[in-house]
């Protein structure tokens, strides 16, 4: 979604393209580098970040207007000798500081580090979680980070520079979650297998069931929305809550949140 949720982007034959919510013709931004997408972020300041694997344990990140243009490379993996490689992408509550999500190794001794990045590429240690692999980094109006991370979701609770205490699970067997600016998570919940990325070294993509469901903060699933038959996927809930954009059947649907539709 856009920061005021009129336009969403997405990823279409290589290229990362805009739609207005209200429907009609999208509109090419840039064209994708060869490698696999992981995920991207539009800022209020008007500009799109994106991750990208380019290939092995080498990522990068892309920087692009929202109105268009070249693609240029904000910071690469293999620049820093004391990490393995970016695993997900998020922002902070401003809306324009980056958090990046790194692999210290591939080992199984390793852990994930979460850094703050700001736009002139400054940054900080956030928090740091033993082990390999996570994604879906995502700011909550509660005061908390989540993120997903063998099949569960997990937040961490954060002070206005760091995180405090050990990550606690929000959510069992669900994945890819997404925030509203009032709090509301949205995620994917698991009825079969592992959700996992296919992206980050070591995971398997397992087979699969899934449906969208709404949970409270208890962590309670309070009812599901739209189709339950498996096939929607990646979530993403518009900062005001009334409509949630989902990729179905190859297609990007929005459901409004009020009503099954």
């Amino acid at each position: 979604w856009s920061p005021i949720g009129d336009q969403i982007a997405f990823l279409s034959d290589r290229k990362l393209r805009r739609i207005s919510a209200s429907g009609g013709t999208p509109v090419e931004i840039c064209d994708v580098p060869f490698g696999g997408l992981r995920r991207a972020v539009w800022t209020t300041d008007g500009t799109i970040f994106f991750l990208v694997a380019t290939g092995g344990a080498t990522s990068e990140v892309f920087v692009v207007p929202e109105q268009g243009g070249a693609a240029e490379s904000f910071m690469r993996s293999s620049d820093n000798t004391n990490l393995y490689t970016f695993l997900d992408i998020g922002l902070m509550p401003d809306g324009k500081t980056l958090v990046l999500a790194t692999q210290a190794s591939n080992t199984d001794e390793s852990r994930v580090d979460w850094l703050t990045v700001s736009p002139e590429k400054n940054t900080q240690p956030l928090f740091s979680v033993d082990g390999i692999g996570a994604s879906y980094t995502t700011y909550s109006a509660t005061g908390h980070m989540l993120f997903a991370r063998d099949g569960a979701i997990w937040a961490v609770s954060l002070t206005e520079s760091n995180a405090v205490g050990q990550p606690f699970r929000v959510a069992s067997q669900a994945g890819k979650p997404s925030v509203s600016e009032s709090g509301t998570l949205v995620y994917q919940a698991i009825t079969s297998g592992i959700l996992r990325d296919a992206t980050v070294l070591g995971s398997q993509m397992i087979s699969r069931e899934s449906e969208l469901v709404w949970v409270d903060r208890s962590g309670g699933v309070t009812g599901s929305i739209g189709l339950s038959d498996g096939q929607v996927f990646d979530p993403v809930v518009s900062e005001d809550v009334s409509r949630i954009a989902v990729h179905y059947d190859g297609d990007v649907w929005l459901y409004a949140a009020d009503r099954d539709a």
